[in-house]
């Protein structure tokens, strides 16, 4: 079901107005465009810091989860495949 960006899980007002400057008005647009594109062509086009948190809020829109639930590996493999530097790891205790 093609619904608007703003009814999908983890995406609220600002991220639609965001993926809207980027001609992405439905989840039908996102998941024809994936989550890391539509990250770079928001980063590349409102020319601003955009927060790994939006990838992964991205993603996991697309797949029905809560963006705190994704798996280390899948945030990692998105930050890479988005040309982001990796997280750094906490200190232990």
């Amino acid at each position: 079901m093609d619904r608007k960006i703003s009814a999908m899980r983890n995406l609220g007002p600002t991220m639609a107005a965001n993926l809207a400057s980027i001609g992405v008005h439905t989840s039908a647009d996102l998941q024809r465009i994936g989550a890391v594109e539509a990250f770079n062509r928001m980063r590349l086009i409102q020319g601003r810091q955009i927060s790994r948190i939006a990838l992964h809020a991205m993603f996991a829109a697309l797949v029905d989860c809560d963006w705190r639930a994704l798996p280390a590996d899948i945030k990692a493999q998105l930050d890479q495949e988005a040309g982001l530097a990796p997280k750094p790891r906490r200190r232990g205790g």
